[in-house]
């Protein structure tokens, strides 16, 4: 019985200890979301906005920041083609076009 009460006060004791001992990493989290840059800002997501903005009205600039290039060069091509050049061309023209920097 006695074992049981002195492995009893230990537990509690180390309940009531435990949260003292653990690291706050709410003052982290703070410094690091306000070194996110605003993607509303970016002048390369800006030009790549307003460049699809005919073909995706609807795009926003979050989307464009989380969309890799690889489906950015895809809406270049499909913007080109709607706007009136064969496939081949657009296709052409989408590679050389400066995207986002990764």
């Amino acid at each position: 019985m006695r074992l049981f009460c002195k492995i009893l006060s230990a537990l509690l004791v180390l309940g009531f200890l435990s949260p003292t001992l653990e690291a706050k990493p709410k003052a982290t989290s703070n410094a690091t979301s306000k070194a996110t840059p605003d993607p509303r800002k970016d002048p390369q997501v800006q030009r790549i906005l307003s460049d699809l903005r005919p073909v995706y009205p609807h795009l926003t600039a979050s989307e464009v920041v989380r969309t890799s290039n690889h489906d950015l060069r895809r809406m270049y091509e499909r913007l080109y083609h709607t706007e009136g050049m064969n496939l081949l061309e657009a296709k052409q023209k989408a590679a050389v076009v400066l995207l986002k920097e990764n």
